[in-house]
């Protein structure tokens, strides 16, 4: 290991369900460091979502020049979104994500066979760190995607059943585990009750390309996996310099449910209510209110500027393979 990096654990304690899982991984990096002869790192257990992000700027503001700080995104998709955000803006900040979540779907990208190697903790710390394209939305900045719109909309309703859930008794948490990829589907036929949001009207221009229309969504992406084992853009890749970004033209209830396994397994081309573009710059507007969700984070807004920045983070790539087509698999 370098002397001169700080590694950082940051870990999503509510992706450790099994009982004993957290205090084993926690050993495993006790012991590592301990035989290493080096105290050069930290564990941080964050307690609720974004906490990560204040304290990993914090602690990258106290470091001396010229240390690099290397952030390790210990969970799922939620904690890297977290970390992510945490360091963009630091020059010697490098990002690594150990998958334990429930869906990893940033990970998967890098070949779903290589997730064994991601929970390596001495190929984490040995591997060098390759430029990796981000997503800026407004002020957020996601690994894999960027929805806007009825998906979106999914994905809230699939929180809040996975929260009620969450809070309720043992038996409840239990179901909760055993079900949450159920969720996404029930979410998604949740949201087109939302007959406004499936044909919603929205001011779009991609690089100056005037895209304008009634879009029941827009899918940003910049990697192929999406809500585990699904990929509506199996040809995303998180490091050739743009986004894929799909239009799903607006329709009526029916006719969306009908269509969503061809588009979760990518084969919406065949389908005249899509259409796909690749660009670095979207911007959205609209008389309705947006439903945006970056990596499983939701969040609201009136306009958007969605913008790739090319190898704007550096991320540790243990496989080597960055960006796999799930066609690779």
């Amino acid at each position: 290991m370098n002397p001169a990096t700080q590694h950082l654990f940051i870990l999503n304690p509510k992706s450790f369900w099994q009982k004993g899982k957290m205090d084993s991984f926690l050993s495993g990096v006790y012991d590592f460091f301990k035989k290493a002869g080096t105290g050069g790192y930290m564990v941080y257990v964050s307690q609720f979502p974004r906490d990560a992000m204040g304290f990993i700027r914090s602690y990258a503001e106290n470091l001396s020049a010229g240390t690099t700080l290397r952030v390790y995104a210990v969970g799922g998709d939620g904690i890297l979104f977290d970390c992510l955000n945490g360091i963009m803006g630091f020059p010697g900040a490098e990002l690594a994500a150990i998958p334990y979540g429930r869906t990893n779907n940033f990970v998967r990208g890098f070949g779903k066979k290589n997730m064994a190697l991601f929970r390596s903790l001495p190929l984490q710390l040995s591997a060098p760190a390759a430029p990796m394209d981000v997503i800026r939305a407004g002020n957020n900045y996601a690994m894999n995607f960027c929805l806007i719109g009825t998906e979106a909309m999914a994905l809230l309703n699939a929180a809040r059943i996975q929260r009620s859930l969450e809070e309720g008794s043992a038996g409840l948490r239990w179901l909760n585990q055993r079900l949450y990829r159920s969720f996404y589907l029930i979410g998604g036929v949740a949201a087109c009750r939302d007959r406004g949001l499936l044909r919603q009207r929205y001011q779009v221009t991609l690089d100056g390309e005037d895209l304008s229309g009634v879009y029941r969504g827009i899918y940003a992406a910049n990697g192929p996996w999406y809500r585990g084992g699904k990929s509506p853009q199996p040809s995303a890749r998180a490091d050739d310099g743009r986004m894929d970004i799909l239009f799903a033209r607006g329709g009526g209830v029916l006719r969306t449910l009908s269509l969503m396994p061809a588009y979760l397994r990518g084969r919406h081309d065949r389908y005249p209510d899509f259409f796909q573009k690749q660009g670095q710059k979207l911007s959205i507007q609209s008389g309705g209110p947006l439903v945006i969700g970056m990596d499983d984070v939701i969040f609201f807004d009136t306009e958007l500027t969605v913008e790739l920045l090319p190898g704007a983070a550096r991320f540790v790539d243990v496989s080597r393979r960055a960006g796999r087509n799930p066609s690779d698999e």
